[in-house]
């Protein structure tokens, strides 16, 4: 099997995979939020049911313009992150 793949690919060990896994899913703890980027802004795509983000108010559409007092004017999202409640 491992001879059919490409010359990019790699075998990875189990538990190197899982943080592989981990690091590309981009969930972190806390406020229970998926978002985007639009118009370069960090942007709400949804707040989860039943997370802090909800409780608060936080709706689709809210525009996060800092974090920790750091203007998020020039962060990047590698794709789609999801902030979960763990």
């Amino acid at each position: 099997m491992l001879n059919s793949l490409d010359p990019h690919s790699q075998f990875m060990e189990p538990a190197d995979f899982k943080d592989m896994e981990d690091d590309t899913k981009s969930e972190f703890g806390g406020l229970g939020i998926v978002v985007s980027t639009k118009d370069g802004v960090i942007t709400v795509v949804t707040p989860m049911e039943d997370t802090p983000s909800l409780r608060a108010g936080i709706m689709p559409g809210d525009e996060i313009l800092r974090i920790n007092g750091n203007v998020t004017d020039r962060m990047s999202l590698p794709g789609r992150l999801e902030f979960v409640e763990r």
